[in-house]
This record gives structure tokens, C-alpha cells and sequence, in this order.
């Protein structure tokens, strides 16, 4: 851009009678690549999270409670950065762009729902059944229904219609 503006380029570059470098139709090739690619990463680092989520429940130690004293982990906000950056980043790109990236995070973040959902109902399988007896069973239950609230709530469309619903320690 600042050479754009240089008075000396001036007489010698007319920027109105320049061709688009790029054709319509390199842009939406280009624009596809990309949104693959970050489609590969998100789910790579999704599916991190959800490893990284999945092997914290069977800690010796309770999940950790927010200032409300509710149960949380960090990994919604860390599901929530990985789709926000990207979609941010592409905003400073084009507005297509940031539109297809915006839909495959909102399709992702759908996934990785389910995912977390089946994680979930795998380990409390375990749990009941006795295969695997986890010893915070129901600070880690209570935290993961906050955590499917949180990502629900703060999942992008029109306006919320009221808080999430967040679940405390067990008076037990």
C-alpha cells in the first residue's frame, strides 16, 4: 500500500487499467484449499482437547471450579480459541472466506459435540458398570454438562436467550 501512494509511481502506474491478479475462479480454488487445510488442523486440534478432556476424569483430583465455585476445566475456552482465531484471522482476508471458515468451524464444533457426548456416555458406562471406577465421578460429570452448556451458549448465532445453565460441587 505504500508504495501504491508513492508520488514517484505516480505518472508511470495506473492502477485502474491493471487486470485482477488473480481470476474469480483462482480465488475460489485457492479459497477451498485453504478452508481444507484448516478443516485438517481444527480437527487435529480438537480432537487434542478432547484427549487431553477425556483423560483428566480419571484424576485423583477434583476438576477445578470457577470464581462461582462451579466445576470447569479449560478446554471449552480452548475449543472456542481454536474456532474464534481462525475465523478471525480469515477476516482479515476476504469476507467469503471468513464465511466458509465460519461454517466449517460451526460444523466442527457440531463434531466435536458429538464426540465429547459419545466420550461421555462411554465413561459413565464404564463407571456404572465397573470396569473403570473413576475416583470423581460426579465432580467430573457435573463439569462436562457445564462445559456442554458453555459451548453451547457461546456457540455463534443470534442473540442467546438466557445464561447457561452451570452445575456446582455435589453436597455430598
Amino acid at each position: 500500500p505504500e508504495m501504491m501512494g508513492s508520488l514517484e509511481l505516480g505518472p508511470e502506474a495506473d492502477v485502474s487499467q491493471l487486470e485482477p491478479l488473480l481470476t474469480l475462479e483462482n480465488i475460489e480454488q485457492l479459497e477451498a484449499t485453504f478452508v481444507a487445510q484448516t478443516q485438517a488442523n481444527v480437527t487435529q486440534w480438537l480432537q487434542r482437547a478432547l484427549d487431553g478432556e477425556v483423560a483428566e476424569w480419571n484424576r485423583e483430583q477434583k476438576p477445578g471450579t470457577d470464581s462461582s465455585g462451579f466445576y470447569h476445566s479449560p478446554m471449552p475456552a480452548i475449543v472456542l480459541q481454536i474456532l474464534e482465531e481462525n475465523i478471525r484471522v480469515t477476516s482479515l482476508v476476504s469476507e467469503s472466506l471468513q464465511q466458509r471458515v465460519h461454517g466449517m468451524a460451526l460444523s466442527e464444533l457440531a463434531t466435536f459435540l458429538r464426540s465429547f457426548s459419545d466420550a461421555l456416555i462411554r465413561f459413565s458406562r464404564d463407571h456404572i458398570s465397573g470396569e473403570a471406577t473413576a475416583p470423581h465421578y460426579v465432580p467430573y460429570l457435573l463439569a462436562t454438562l457445564n462445559h456442554q452448556s458453555a459451548l453451547r451458549y457461546q456457540t455463534p448465532r443470534t442473540e442467546p436467550l438466557s445464561e447457561p445453565v452451570r452445575y456446582g460441587p455435589s453436597p455430598h
